[in-house]
């Protein structure tokens, strides 16, 4: 997959024929997704492989991915994201790669219209809990705020039509977050919440699905543009006893 700095603005690559513009790259809530249409072959892709970004153009010169200053789980010291502390983590992350020979479903599901800025540091928490084997840093932590984006966006994928993965195509579809939009309905905060969940969206129509999980508490938190939404809670355990 080249560089997904390329300056090429081209919209490249074709499923066997068919144009790369049948796919239409959308909002649900501020989730960036891509629609695959029906009537294709079974499209793959490589794991591991960082086949798809979501890229701006900040500086008019070259499209690049969303700002994103968090530390992966794989070397994570600690950071604070938007208030919360994010605990330590080593692991091997993805590192073997293969030819994923599940099909696409019909949505690509690329990732949140979100950038996460570093905006200073902060001292640790006096209860920090590092990761096993590790000790806590001496140094502040990060601390890490989310932000929403609108503007033009890029999605860009890579995929194959081959059940090993061989031939692979590119696509680049474009999307523009609108500045303004509306702030979703939003259901009661509980255990197996029915719902809504709230949420920015550019439109009523976009707003997210909400989708029941039994024995999962929700509570309300506000998203990085103001909106009230329902949120899981971790730290609450439904249906528990002492």
């Amino acid at each position: 997959m080249p560089d997904a700095s390329s300056p090429d603005d081209a919209s490249d690559g074709a499923i066997d024929g068919v144009d790369a513009g049948v796919f239409r790259a959308r909002l649900i809530g501020d989730l960036v997704v891509v629609d695959v249409p029906d009537g294709l072959p079974p499209l793959t892709q490589l794991s591991c492989s960082g086949w798809w970004a979501v890229l701006e153009k900040p500086d008019g010169a070259r499209w690049v991915p969303l700002q994103d200053d968090r530390h992966p789980s794989s070397n994570n010291p600690g950071y604070f994201l938007d208030g919360e502390y994010i605990e330590p983590s080593f692991n091997l992350g993805c590192d073997v790669i293969g030819c994923d020979d599940q099909p696409f479903s019909d949505l690509i599901y690329a990732d949140d219209a979100r950038e996460y800025v570093k905006v200073g540091t902060m001292a640790l928490p006096e209860d920090v809990s590092p990761a096993p084997g590790m000790s806590p840093p001496d140094d502040p932590a990060d601390v890490i705020e989310t932000r929403p984006f609108s503007g033009a966006l890029r999605v860009r994928f890579t995929y194959s039509t081959e059940r090993d993965c061989s031939e692979p195509h590119e696509v680049t579809v474009p999307l523009e977050i609108p500045e303004h939009g509306v702030c979703c309905p939003i259901g009661s905060p509980s255990c197996s919440s029915t719902g809504p969940g709230g949420g920015w969206a550019p439109t009523a129509d976009a707003c997210l699905e909400w989708s029941e999980v039994f024995d999962e508490s929700f509570v309300i938190t506000t998203d990085p543009r103001g909106c009230p939404a329902l949120a899981d809670d971790p730290d609450t355990c439904c249906g528990c006893s002492e």
